[in-house]
């Protein structure tokens, strides 16, 4: 049945919503200043602003076409697990999409790659995909101010 498939699709992203925002406690990242490595949410939109003017389209535009609308940077963890995880996906979307999305926001925010590996080996991250998310991530990074 169609619908009885959408609700277990639906607990099933709301279960990797709980198990990430755990797995964020455990990793105390709900400590983490929200900006991260910014010193605003205005300083870090800006540089988003910049890659986008370095490179046209960078690697995260690419990144959240998965959502169907997305706020980013978020202003919080808890902010930003609930837009990569809980908002409405783009058509045909995959949780995996969901969870490299997550990644850079990860490496945007500016944790330890003791923290990065952390979650691509408890969320079963490809190591292909963790390359790609980061290798965009860089490139987007360079093209900033």
């Amino acid at each position: 049945d169609r619908e009885l498939g959408q609700h277990m699709a639906h607990a099933g992203r709301l279960k990797l919503a709980c198990d990430v925002l755990l797995w964020c406690m455990l990793h105390n990242l709900h400590k983490t200043p929200p900006c991260g490595r910014f010193s605003s949410p205005a300083q870090w939109a800006a540089e988003l602003g910049a890659r986008e003017a370095g490179l046209g389209e960078p690697y995260l535009r690419h990144l959240l076409r998965c959502k169907a609308k997305a706020t980013y940077p978020p202003d919080s963890v808890v902010h930003a697990v609930r837009e990569v995880f809980l908002s409405p996906d783009a058509q045909g979307e995959s949780q995996d999409a969901c969870k490299h999305l997550w990644l850079y926001y990860l490496l945007d925010l500016g944790v330890g790659d003791d923290v990065v590996s952390a979650f691509v080996t408890q969320f079963g991250v490809e190591l292909e995909d963790h390359a790609q998310v980061r290798g965009g991530w860089r490139i987007d990074s360079s093209a900033g101010p």
